[in-house]
């Protein structure tokens, strides 16, 4: 049979794993490409994760343990090697948006399972503390997901900047400035969407980028154990 010790190391796990996705949030919102009230949340979130790491790390104090320098160590750098991934593609704010997605749920799992072993072993401090945490992750998570849409096609209904070939000879004309004289222009070619008439205009409310929702602008904060405030560990 499984021992309390096992809900400890769980609970060690949690740990790293918000401090890994403090670095994932931090360098999100370090980057201007992405939209302001994105950031704004993220800041909100952000702030929820770390109290979520102090709150986690309380709760090992009051079992007699500690956090795992180890643990904590090796998941803030694998989520530093995964960040530097995206840092130099184009879409890097959209895939960036998915990883964050993919972790809240991630930690609703964590949370739910570390409650359940909380429940086995009556550990009441740690069943509130999962509790408190699982409704920030769920509210985030819901607005990720409603949010998401937006970011993507805000992302791809962005104008280039840069019209000129990148392969122009200096003795040739870009397309940009106009058509080359000395080429003849092609007969047109058969349009079958201009045949079929206009598309969907920009106007069309069916087709018309939707509106980041602000679905929770109040954050919870996480109150103290009573057994008092959960101490920040030594190491």
């Amino acid at each position: 049979m499984k021992t309390k010790q096992e809900l400890i190391e769980w609970l060690r796990d949690a740990h790293a794993m918000e401090k890994a996705m403090e670095i994932a949030l931090q360098k999100q919102i370090a980057s201007e490409s992405v939209a302001l009230v994105v950031r704004e949340q993220l800041t909100a979130h952000l702030a929820e994760t770390e109290r979520h790491a102090i709150a986690v790390a309380g709760c090992l104090q009051r079992l007699g343990a500690d956090i795992s320098t180890v643990k904590t160590v090796f998941a803030q750098g694998l989520e530093m090697i995964r960040g530097a991934g995206t840092v130099f593609t184009g879409d890097s704010r959209v895939k960036d948006m998915l990883t964050t997605c993919a972790a809240e749920h991630f930690e609703i799992a964590c949370y739910t399972a570390l409650r359940s072993g909380a429940e086995r072993f009556a550990v009441a401090d740690v069943i509130q503390t999962c509790d408190i945490i699982l409704k920030d992750e769920r509210r985030m998570a819901e607005w990720l997901e409603a949010n998401l849409p937006h970011v993507v096609m805000s992302y791809l209904e962005e104008t280039p900047v840069h019209a000129v070939a990148a392969d122009a000879e200096d003795d040739d004309v870009p397309e940009a400035y106009g058509p080359r004289e000395d080429v003849k222009p092609a007969a047109p070619a058969f349009d079958n969407e201009a045949a079929a008439g206009p598309g969907p205009s920009s106007s069309d409310p069916s087709t018309a980028v939707p509106a980041f929702e602000d679905i929770h602008e109040g954050r919870e904060i996480i109150p103290p154990s009573p057994r008092g405030p959960p101490a920040t560990p030594g190491r």
